[in-house]
């Protein structure tokens, strides 16, 4: 059975294990697993979170997961680094979304606050 969170706490659990595993995806998926497939779970997973983050970070969430497959595409050392580091500031996000306000211009304020001080 193929696993998609359904949560935002998962889909942040989701996020870390892609980060932790990022350098290693081409070694993880052969010769029968796909990289693709871990990106739409994390699609899925997106969606089944929306309605819980709103529209605003629903998109900019998959806009992060579209640039972070983008980057997996290449063996360039430095964009796997900015993978991990990318998908470790999702999981910061989606922490303050959870416990912040709703409002996703003051989840976005106390992100940026939070990571650049």
């Amino acid at each position: 059975m193929r696993y998609v969170p359904k949560t935002i706490g998962e889909v942040a659990g989701h996020f870390a294990v892609m980060a932790t595993d990022a350098p290693k995806y081409e070694q993880m998926y052969k010769p029968d697993g796909d990289p693709e497939d871990e990106f739409r779970r994390t699609r899925e997973g997106l969606e089944n979170i929306k309605s819980k983050i709103g529209e605003s970070a629903y998109a900019y969430l998959l806009a992060r997961t579209e640039e972070n497959w983008n980057r997996l595409q290449t063996d360039d050392a430095d964009n796997l680094r900015k993978l991990k580091l990318s998908f470790g500031e999702m999981i910061e996000f989606l922490r303050v979304k959870k416990y912040k306000d709703s409002n996703i211009t003051s989840s976005l304020a106390d992100y940026t606050e939070i990571r650049y001080g």
